[in-house]
C-alpha cells in the first residue's frame, strides 16, 4: 500500500514539474515587438498613427534595433519619438531608403528597463490608395542589460489592414490639445563613449509629456555655474565644455509651451568648489594669523 502511494507521489510530482517547466519556457519567449494604429477603419487619404511598442516579457534590456518597412500605398508624413522610452539614439528613427520604403532606428537606454508596454516611436502615415496597407518589423535586435550584452529572442507582431475608399470624414484635422501641466520630471545621463562623439564628454535625456507631448529641447552649460545661454538640443547632446566644470541644465518644453527643467552638476565640479573652498578658507587663516602677529 505505501509502495502504491509512493508511486502515485512519485507520478503526480513529475505532472506538476512538467506543468511547471511549460509555464516558465513559455513565459520566456523573449521580448515583444508590436505595431499598433489609432485607427480602427483607415480610408484613402487619412492621416493615422502608427506606435511601435515592446514589451520586455520581465527581461531587463538596454539596446534596441529595429528595421521597419511599409506598403506602397502608405506615405510617410512624420515620426516622432516623443515620450519614447529610448533615451540615447545611436541612429536616430528615419526613411532609410524612400523608394525601399524602409525606416531604420537604433537606440539605447542606460541603466536598462524592464516594462510591459513602452513606447518606442510613433510614425504618422497618409493612405494614397486603396487596398492591402502594411507596416512590418522586418529585422531586429534586442539586447539584455548584462556583462555581455546579450541577445533576447524577439517576438515580431506585424501590422497588416485594409484601405477602404475615401470617406466624408478623416482622421485629420486641428485637434483640441488640453494640457495643464508641464512635462514630467526627468533625469540628464552623462556619458563618453568612443563610437559617440569621437569619446567626447556628452548627456542624454528623455522628458515624457502625457498631454500634448514633447515638442523640443534646449540646453545650457553655465561654466563654473556662473553664466551661459540656452541653446536648442538633442539627445546626445555633445557638451561644449568638456572640463566638466560647469553646471549642465536641460529644459524639456511640451507643444503648448510648459516647460520642465532639470539640473545636473559633474562631480568633478564639486572638487573643484570644494578645492577652492579649502584654499580661500587657508588664506584666510594666514592672513589672520598674520594680523594677530604683527599686533602683539
Amino acid at each position: 500500500m505505501a509502495n502504491k502511494f509512493s508511486k502515485n507521489s512519485i507520478f503526480y510530482f513529475s505532472i506538476l514539474l512538467s506543468t511547471f517547466y511549460f509555464l516558465l519556457s513559455s513565459s520566456a519567449l523573449g521580448a515583444e515587438l508590436t505595431l499598433k494604429k489609432n485607427l480602427e477603419v483607415v480610408g484613402k487619404g487619412d492621416v493615422f498613427d502608427i506606435v511601435l511598442v515592446i514589451d520586455t516579457e520581465m527581461e531587463v534590456v538596454n539596446a534596441v534595433e529595429a528595421s521597419l518597412k511599409y506598403s506602397d500605398n502608405l506615405r510617410i508624413e512624420n515620426i516622432s519619438d516623443g515620450n519614447s522610452i529610448i533615451n540615447l539614439w545611436v541612429s536616430k528613427p528615419a526613411v532609410k531608403n524612400s523608394k525601399n520604403n524602409s525606416i531604420v532606428l537604433s537606440g539605447l537606454i542606460p541603466g536598462g528597463l524592464t516594462i510591459k508596454e513602452g513606447m518606442i516611436l510613433t510614425l504618422t502615415f497618409r493612405s494614397l490608395s486603396e487596398g492591402e496597407g502594411y507596416v512590418l518589423v522586418k529585422d531586429a535586435k534586442i539586447l539584455r542589460n548584462d556583462s555581455e550584452a546579450s541577445e533576447t529572442e524577439v517576438v515580431l507582431r506585424n501590422l497588416e489592414f485594409n484601405i477602404e475608399s475615401a470617406r466624408t470624414q478623416t482622421s485629420g484635422g486641428e485637434k483640441l490639445i488640453l494640457d495643464f501641466l508641464p512635462p514630467d520630471a526627468f533625469k540628464i545621463y552623462l556619458s563618453k563613449n568612443k563610437d559617440i562623439f569621437g569619446n567626447a564628454w556628452f548627456i542624454s535625456f528623455n522628458a515624457q509629456d502625457k498631454g500634448s507631448g514633447i515638442n523640443h529641447y534646449e540646453a545650457r552649460e553655465r561654466f563654473l555655474g556662473l553664466f551661459g545661454s540656452w541653446k536648442e538640443a538633442e539627445s546626445p547632446y555633445q557638451l561644449s565644455h568638456q572640463s566638466l566644470f560647469g553646471i549642465i541644465e536641460v529644459r524639456a518644453v511640451d507643444n503648448v509651451g510648459r516647460e520642465r527643467t532639470v539640473t545636473f552638476v559633474p562631480v568633478r565640479l564639486y572638487f573643484l568648489y570644494g578645492g577652492l573652498a579649502t584654499l580661500l578658507i587657508g588664506l584666510l587663516i594666514y592672513k589672520f594669523r598674520k594680523f594677530i602677529i604683527s599686533h602683539t
